[in-house]
C-alpha cells in the first residue's frame, strides 16, 4: 500500500488520534480495513471516518466502493489546475479595472469591491453626503459567490466588517504580477502531446 500524504500534518495527526481510539487504528488501516470489503461501508461511522479521510489527504479518492492512490503526477496537476483557476478569476478582475483605469472611470487611490454578489458586478466606494456607498462601475459579471474565498486575497483587513464586502484597492489589484503564466504556458506547450 502506498504512504497516506496529507494536506495538512497537523489534521492528519487529529486524525489518527481520532482513530486510535476505534478499532481502525489509524488512517492506514482504515484504508485497508475499508478495502477489504469485511466492514459495513454504508455504516455512518465509516462513512464519517472514509469522509474525513478523503478531506485529509490528498493521495487518496473513492473509486467505486474502493479507496484508490492517486499518483504524484495526478496530484500536481490537479494542484496546477486549482492554482491557476485562481488566477483566472484575478487575471478577470485586473483586466477590468485596466480598462476602467486607462478610461479615466478609476483611478490608482480609489477603494472597489463586490458589493452585491447577485450581480457580480465591479462598485467603486465613493464618499456621499459623508456615507460610503458603492457604485456599479462595471455591467459584467466579473464575480461569483463560489468565488469568494479567493476576494479575500487582496482585501484589505476589517473592509468587510466596514463596508459590508471586500474592498481592496485599485493599485493592489493593478500591482498583481501575471509573469509566471507565460512560463507556465511555455512548458505545457513544449509537452503538449498533440505536437
Amino acid at each position: 500500500m502506498s504512504k497516506l500524504m496529507p494536506k495538512n500534518n497537523d489534521s492528519a495527526v487529529i486524525l489518527d488520534e481520532k482513530l486510535s481510539e476505534t478499532l481502525f487504528g489509524s488512517s492506514a488501516d482504515f484504508v485497508k480495513h475499508y478495502n477489504s470489503g469485511l466492514i459495513n461501508k454504508q455504516a455512518e461511522e465509516v462513512v464519517g471516518i472514509l469522509n474525513e479521510v478523503l478531506e485529509t489527504y490528498k493521495n487518496v479518492k473513492l473509486q467505486g466502493k474502493t479507496i484508490v492512490f492517486v499518483s504524484q503526477s495526478q496530484i500536481e496537476l490537479n494542484e496546477v489546475f486549482n492554482e491557476v483557476s485562481k488566477w483566472n478569476f484575478w487575471y478577470r478582475i485586473w483586466e477590468t479595472v485596466s480598462e476602467l483605469v486607462s478610461d479615466g472611470t478609476l483611478n490608482d487611490n480609489d477603494l472597489v469591491g463586490f458589493a452585491n454578489p447577485s450581480t457580480g458586478s465591479l462598485m467603486k466606494v465613493e464618499n456621499e453626503d459623508g456615507q460610503d456607498v458603492f457604485v456599479n462601475v462595471s455591467n459584467e459579471r466579473l464575480y461569483r459567490s463560489s468565488e469568494e474565498n479567493l476576494l479575500e486575497m487582496l482585501a484589505m483587513d476589517g473592509s468587510e466588517d466596514e463596508y459590508g464586502a471586500h474592498v481592496f484597492r485599485v493599485s493592489d489589484v493593478l500591482g498583481l504580477n501575471f509573469d509566471f503564466i507565460h512560463s507556465v504556458h511555455s512548458a505545457v506547450m513544449e509537452n503538449s502531446i498533440l505536437g
